[in-house]
C-alpha cells in the first residue's frame, strides 16, 4: 500500500526547518548589505541632501552598483556552501544515522536528491527573497526612468550569486561523498579549492632552488592552473567595470567564467550522486570513505608534505645552495607525510607495516629532485630561438649591489637586432655558469654583481607562451 505521505517532501522540508539558522544568518548578512543598506541611504539622504532629485539620483547610483557586492558574496557562498553540505549530509558520518536514513522507503538517488535540494534551497531561497525586497524598495524610491538599469543590475546580482552558491555547494557535496568524518569535509573542501595552485607553486619553488636563473614567481600562473583554482578564478571573474559610454552599465570582468563554474556545479552534483550510490554505510567515521581514493590520498599527502616541508626546512637552515641536502630533506619529509596519511586512514599509530609504499614514494621524490639537480630536461640551459621571440623585456637593478630599489628599470625590446643581442647575452651567461666561472651569489663577489630578469614573449605554436629567466651577472 502506497504511503500517503511523501518521504521526499518530508526530508526536503525537514532540512529547511531543522537547519533554519543557516539560511537565517546567510539571509541576514544580505539583508544588511542590500535592502537595509538602500533604506539607510534613503533615510540619511532625507536629512543631508538638498532636494528629492539629488536623493533619487544618489539612490540610483547605489542601485546600479549592487553587483559590486559579489566579491563579499563570493566569500559567503564559499563558506555557507560547505556549512550547508555539512548540515544536510551530516548523517553520513555516523553509522546509526546513515543506516536509519537509508532505511526510508526511498532509493539512494531519491534520498540524495531530497538532501541536495534541501541544502541548495538554504542558499538560493534567501537570494530570491533578498532580490524581491530590494526590487520592491527600488520601485518605491527610485525614479521610474532608472528602474530598468537598477533592476538589470539586481538581476545580474541574483543570477551570479545563485551561480556561485550552486558551484560551491555542489563542490562541497562532492567532497562530502569521499569522507566519513564531518571534520575532514571542510579540510578537504578548503584544500581542493587551492590544491592545484599550491602544487604548482611548490614545484616552482623546487625548480627555483635547483635551477640557476629560474624565477620562483615566473610570469603568473597558466590559465589552466587558474581555472582549476575556483576561488581565485571566480574572485577575478566577479570584478566589475563600467562601460565608457554609459556610467550606469555595470559589467562583470568574466561572466562566462561564472556560467562555466555554475555548469560545473551541475556536473559535480551528478558525479556526487553516482559516488553516493556506491558508498558503503560502514565507511562512516573514516577519513576517506571510498577505498579507491585512499592511495591517492596517501600519495598526495606524502608528495605535498615532502615538497613544502623539505623546502621550508632547507631554507630555514640555509641549505638551499647545495642540492644534496635539499634532496635528502624532501625525501625524509615525504616519508613523514606518507606515515601521517596512513595514521589518518587507519586511525592508529601502528602504521610501520606500510613501509613498502613509503619506499616507493621516497624513490619518486628522489627521482624528481635528481632530475632537477642534473637538469635532465634542459630547463637551466634553455635559450629561446631568435625567430620565435616576439619581444623581450629586460629589467633589474642596473647599478648593481647594494641597491635601494630606485635603480630598477624595465626595457621592452622588439627589434630583431636588439632581441638577438639579448639572446646572445643570455647564452653567454648560461655558458659562463656551466663552465663554473660565476660567483655572483657568493659573499665575496656580491658587491660586484647585479641581477637581471629577461622576460620573453614567444610566438608561434609554443605550448609555453612566455618564459621568464632570472640571471645574475
Amino acid at each position: 500500500m502506497r504511503s500517503g505521505t511523501s518521504c521526499f517532501n518530508t526530508v526536503y522540508g525537514k532540512n529547511l526547518t531543522r537547519f533554519w539558522p543557516l539560511w537565517a544568518i546567510y539571509g541576514m548578512a544580505w539583508l544588511f548589505m542590500m535592502p537595509l543598506a538602500l533604506l539607510q541611504r534613503w533615510m540619511s539622504g532625507l536629512r543631508w541632501m538638498e532636494g528629492p532629485e539629488m536623493l533619487r539620483q544618489s539612490l540610483l547610483n547605489w542601485s546600479v552598483r549592487v553587483p559590486q557586492t559579489l566579491i563579499p558574496g563570493l566569500c559567503l557562498a564559499a563558506a555557507f556552501g560547505v556549512f550547508c553540505a555539512m548540515a544536510v549530509f551530516g548523517y553520513l558520518y555516523t553509522t546509526r544515522s546513515v543506516c536509519m536514513m537509508q532505511s526510508l522507503p526511498m532509493d539512494r538517488r531519491q534520498l540524495f536528491t531530497a538532501q541536495y535540494l534541501g541544502g541548495l534551497s538554504l542558499l538560493i531561497l534567501p537570494n530570491v527573497v533578498i532580490a524581491a525586497l530590494t526590487a520592491a524598495l527600488e520601485l518605491c524610491l527610485l525614479p521610474s526612468a532608472g528602474w530598468g538599469a537598477a533592476l538589470s543590475a539586481l538581476g545580474l546580482w541574483l543570477a551570479v550569486q545563485s551561480g556561485l552558491c550552486l558551484f560551491f555547494y555542489s563542490f562541497a557535496v562532492f567532497c562530502a561523498m569521499f569522507t566519513g568524518s564531518v571534520l575532514a569535509l571542510p579540510v578537504f573542501y578548503g584544500i581542493l579549492n587551492f590544491l592545484v595552485a599550491g602544487v604548482y607553486m611548490l614545484v616552482q619553488g623546487l625548480m627555483a632552488e635547483f635551477f640557476y636563473g629560474f624565477s620562483r614567481w615566473g610570469v603568473g600562473m597558466p590559465s589552466a592552473i587558474q581555472w582549476l583554482t575556483p576561488f581565485v578564478k571566480l574572485m577575478d571573474a566577479c570584478e566589475g567595470s563600467w562601460a565608457l559610454w554609459d556610467d550606469t552599465c555595470y559589467q562583470l570582468r568574466a561572466p562566462g567564467a561564472v556560467a562555466v563554474y555554475a555548469a560545473a556545479g551541475v556536473v559535480l552534483a551528478v558525479l556526487a550522486v553516482l559516488v553516493y550510490q556506491l558508498r558503503h554505510a560502514e565507511s562512516a567515521g573514516d577519513v576517506v570513505a571510498i577505498p579507491l581514493v585512499r592511495p591517492v590520498f596517501r600519495c598526495g599527502v606524502a608528495f605535498c608534505t615532502g615538497l613544502s616541508m623539505g623546502i621550508f626546512t632547507a631554507v630555514f637552515f640555509g641549505w638551499v645552495a647545495d642540492g644534496l641536502p635539499l634532496t635528502l630533506l624532501v625525501v625524509l619529509w615525504t616519508a613523514v607525510g606518507w606515515f601521517v596519511a596512513e595514521m589518518f586512514l587507519r586511525r592508529s599509530f601502528r602504521v610501520l607495516r606500510a613501509w613498502k609504499g613509503c619506499l616507493v614514494m621516497m624513490a619518486v621524490s628522489a627521482l624528481l629532485c635528481a632530475g632537477c639537480m642534473f637538469d635532465l630536461f634542459g630547463v637551466q640551459s634553455r635559450v629561446p630561438a631568435a625567430d620565435r621571440v616576439e619581444s623581450v623585456t629586460v629589467s633589474g637593478d642596473m647599478l648593481g649591489y647594494p641597491s635601494d630599489g630606485a635603480s630598477r628599470e624595465d626595457l621592452k625590446l622588439t627589434g630583431r637586432t636588439q632581441v638577438e643581442k639579448v639572446i646572445a647575452l643570455h647564452q653567454a651567461i648560461v655558458d659562463w655558469h656551466n663552465a663554473g666561472e660565476d660567483g655572483a651569489n657568493s659573499g665575496k663577489n656580491r658587491a660586484e654583481s647585479l641581477r637581471v630578469a629577461l622576460t620573453y614573449r614567444l610566438g608561434g605554436r609554443s605550448p609555453v607562451p612566455e618564459l621568464l629567466r632570472r640571471v645574475c651577472l
